[in-house]
């Protein structure tokens, strides 16, 4: 029996857009760059971040020798400040992303050597100061020292805010915690912040937390020494479960 067969025929791919190459392409002008500070910093690898942008606000780490400080820019206007509170190098440190709305505080949270969290107030801005020096106005609202327990490795905000309640997750040479607090209420121009409302669970894990991030409202991935990754699930109520967290 003779059968009929079919030339296979090639598949047209669709146009993903226009191409360009870069090579040819002409700039009309170059972008105009002007350096703010230099920093010196030792040659060996550094897991976390110490830079951070908000809104209004430009935050980097400088190490000196009364211990590590944070450098603050105002964007537009070039006022400045030094927040000092830690007593070591910045390890990490990140705005919290509701930072970026108009009508939210600018909150910044940072980790040091000296196994400290702070999570801190930044401005607002005195337009009016005679210098620029310390015209902006900052506040350590939180503060967790480890007591030497544990040692802090990285830190990863939850995006969302939940019942006036902001949470993120630090990660620590024995495992991860978690901590929930109250975002600082709008009263004027200055945020007023509480410790009430403060809440901290640790989460033990088989080696030290070299990276963390917040997925949703309850997902935590988390990356290990031990070259693996773990997810967790914790639940949004966790200050008050009997089980507050479970790893998938």
């Amino acid at each position: 029996m003779l059968t009929k067969t079919s030339t296979p025929t090639k598949k047209r791919t669709k146009a993903l857009g226009p191409s360009y190459d870069l090579r040819r392409v002409k700039l009309k002008a170059k972008p105009e760059t002007i350096p703010i500070s230099l920093l010196q910093q030792p040659l060996r690898f550094r897991p976390g971040r110490l830079v951070a942008v908000s809104r209004e606000y430009i935050c980097y780490a400088v190490r000196s020798k009364e211990g590590g400080h944070i450098r603050v820019i105002h964007q537009l206007q070039g006022q400045l400040a030094k927040m000092q509170g830690h007593r070591d190098s910045i390890v990490d440190m990140e705005f919290h992303p509701a930072s970026r709305d108009s009508e939210m505080p600018q909150i910044l949270a940072s980790l040091g050597k000296d196994n400290r969290l702070i999570i801190w107030l930044v401005g607002p801005t005195d337009m009016d100061a005679a210098t620029a020096e310390g015209a902006i106005a900052y506040e350590p609202f939180i503060n967790i020292d480890s007591g030497g327990d544990a040692r802090f490795t990285c830190l990863a905000w939850r995006a969302q805010i939940v019942d006036g309640a902001m949470e993120l997750c630090v990660g620590t040479d024995k495992g991860f915690m978690a901590v929930k607090a109250p975002v600082p209420s709008p009263k004027g121009k200055r945020a007023e912040a509480s410790n009430e409302g403060l809440n901290v669970i640790p989460i033990a894990t088989d080696s030290a937390v070299t990276a963390i991030t917040r997925a949703g409202l309850r997902w935590v991935i988390v990356a290990s020494a031990d070259r693996t990754v773990r997810v967790y699930q914790l639940d949004t109520r966790w200050e008050d479960s009997s089980q507050p967290y479970s790893v998938v």
